[in-house]
């Protein structure tokens, strides 16, 4: 039974997920809310994740606190939370409540076993957890009035690694609400979600989010390059001849392949962030070197 029911007034990205992270370490005991957000366009990639080779870089990149793979907000989606009891509330409770909240508009949808919901084959919902002592983030995506096509074309990979640390998304063929149910719209949805809270005999009506001291915070670290790449897995990419060796987002190595030089230039990319078009600089014109930006 959801307790609590918030909105978000705000669109940024940065801020959502502050704020989602705050009631996450905020969670009252023995609490279950039920907190729901729109962003602006943008690509949030998992904890582990590797930005570059999850995202084509068309729109702004977050990292979130919770597993999982990468997905689009925008406009046409629904970020959905739960926040509750750790060893009471789980996955499979919150994929049974949006299921629900689904039907609800005429959808009816599936779970797999990596917590994605389907219909007709088409992925509308992808979701992840995090924990904070006896409180845990189900937290996911609904996908209500979204743009298949460029949905797929903010997900396409700028690398494709050698070798990585970092857990790679499994792609899927996305749709959403409204391929089923034409003129659907996120309020729509976001009435289906407070139907479904109240006729389990929770909270029937939204409320503000809780005031929280360490938003702040948590915002300026969400726009951190620190927090969105340096957080990255190592990992390695070829771009010709020329490997580089990326830890930290950093470039900490480059090799040529056997019997190539490397040319003297590229070295200036060592200790340089990692982009992926200084990369492809870097092994250049043998002859006279790569020609990097600073």
């Amino acid at each position: 039974m959801v307790t609590k029911l918030s909105r978000s007034p705000w669109r940024d990205p940065a801020v959502n997920l502050a704020l989602e992270e705050g009631l996450l370490e905020g969670a009252a005991p023995g609490e279950l809310r039920l907190h729901l957000y729109v962003d602006e366009p943008c690509v949030v990639f998992g904890r582990n994740q590797n930005p570059w080779a999850e995202s084509s870089g068309v729109l702004p990149e977050y990292r979130r606190v919770s597993g999982g793979g990468a997905v689009v907000h925008g406009p046409g989606c629904l970020c959905w939370s739960f926040v509750g009891p750790r060893g009471r509330f789980d996955l499979a409770d919150a994929l049974g409540f949006v299921t629900a909240a689904c039907a609800r508009l005429g959808v009816a949808c599936a779970a797999d076993e990596r917590g994605a919901l389907f219909a007709d084959g088409r992925k509308l919902s992808g979701s992840a957890r995090a924990f904070r002592g006896g409180a845990v983030l189900v937290h996911g995506t609904l996908l209500v009035e979204a743009d298949a096509a460029a949905v797929e074309a903010a997900l396409e990979p700028r690398v494709e690694p050698d070798w990585s640390k970092a857990l790679p998304s499994k792609r899927s063929c996305v749709g959403s609400l409204a391929d089923f149910v034409p003129g659907l719209a996120v309020e729509d949805a976001v009435e289906a979600f407070r139907a479904e809270s109240a006729a389990r005999g929770g909270a029937g009506a939204w409320e503000a989010p809780p005031e929280d001291p360490g938003l702040v915070e948590r915002v300026a670290r969400q726009r951190s390059q620190a927090w969105v790449y340096a957080r990255t897995p190592p990992f390695a990419v070829r771009s010709g001849d020329l490997s580089f060796r990326v830890e930290e987002g950093l470039v900490v190595a480059i090799e040529a392949a056997p019997g190539m030089p490397v040319p003297p230039g590229a070295f200036a990319a060592l200790g340089r962030p990692f982009d992926p078009e200084r990369s492809a600089a870097a092994r250049g014109d043998m002859a006279r070197g790569p020609r990097l930006s600073a």
